[in-house]
């Protein structure tokens, strides 16, 4: 990987390397949605969504998808209402971050599990940029 969390995303050599976001699906479980490797999905949450593309990958359980967290993009503006797309790929806009339900014992939020459904997405708003 060619970023540190959600840094060096604006540095052209890394950006070339490693360019859009992706999560990992188990095959079976992609087939049974209709999701095609490298397709756009939303990846929703009672808390929210967010844009990434399918990887077909047998190693992941059939009932886990792994999302990738930090993503913006320097190609979008960073004025309103784009604000360099820091809300439309970034795993961490499905996981809870309130102080409430964070770790007793460690302050860390819960960001590592829920319940989330993935769907094809027909209305990427930055599809101009990627395809």
């Amino acid at each position: 990987m060619p970023y540190y969390h959600s840094e060096y995303r604006q540095v052209n050599g890394c950006r070339d390397r490693y360019p859009e976001p992706h999560f990992q699906i188990h095959p079976e479980t992609a087939a049974n949605l209709g999701i095609g490797d490298g397709m756009w999905c939303w990846i929703e949450t009672r808390r929210g969504r967010c844009l990434q593309k399918a990887k077909l990958d047998a190693s992941v359980s059939p009932y886990t998808v792994a999302a990738q967290h930090g993503w913006w993009f320097p190609e979008l503006p960073e004025s309103e209402p784009w604000l360099g797309g820091w809300f439309m790929s970034n795993i961490n806009m499905c996981t809870d971050n309130d102080p409430d339900n964070c770790c007793r014992l460690s302050g860390v939020y819960n960001v590592k599990l829920a319940q989330c459904n993935v769907h094809r997405a027909d209305d990427v708003p930055f599809r101009s940029l990627f395809g």
